[in-house]
């Protein structure tokens, strides 16, 4: 039987495919589309000339079975680098296995090491589970709503510049 024990490591290029197949999974979790991340597309944007994503991967047995992508970040309400975690994914077969906690753990130690002093990430109203998890770990909210501009009202917005 492989060993059951999750581990965290850092994402290299050769993981390409396995991010590509977890941030897939993930896409459709959550609702949107499925199949937007390629082998190809990882390759250029987490391992490219334009780098500016970190990723953590949680294995077991030598199988990746879930990820955090991380992104430094400045937070002017309290005038100190911080660090964002954009995605946390683990396989359903592997939740409340640890593996999310240790992804959590590590990306907490990432944000001290890079001299940040928080953690920052969002999280869907309806994902109670992840919800109550952050909660397990002491997390706060502040309320605050992370919003977005795409698509048309991105283009229309930049042509007033």
């Amino acid at each position: 039987m492989p060993d059951q024990r999750v581990s965290v490591r850092w994402a290299e290029a050769g993981d390409a495919a396995a991010i590509a197949r977890l941030l897939n999974a993930l896409n459709v979790y959550v609702g949107c589309e499925d199949g937007i991340f390629t082998e190809a597309k990882v390759l250029d944007h987490f391992f490219g000339e334009r780098k500016v994503v970190s990723v953590l991967l949680a294995e077991v047995g030598g199988k990746v079975i879930g990820i955090a992508t991380l992104v430094d970040f400045y937070n002017s309400d309290r005038a100190a680098f911080c660090l964002w975690l954009n995605d946390l994914y683990v396989e359903e077969a592997w939740r409340s296995s640890g593996a999310g906690r240790k992804l959590m753990a590590a990306s907490a130690k990432e944000a001290l090491a890079r001299g940040g002093d928080s953690l920052w990430w969002g999280v869907l109203d309806e994902n109670r589970g992840a919800i109550a998890f952050y909660d397990r770990l002491g997390a706060t909210s502040d309320e605050a709503h992370i919003l977005e501009l795409e698509e048309e009202p991105l283009r229309s917005l930049a042509a007033e510049a």
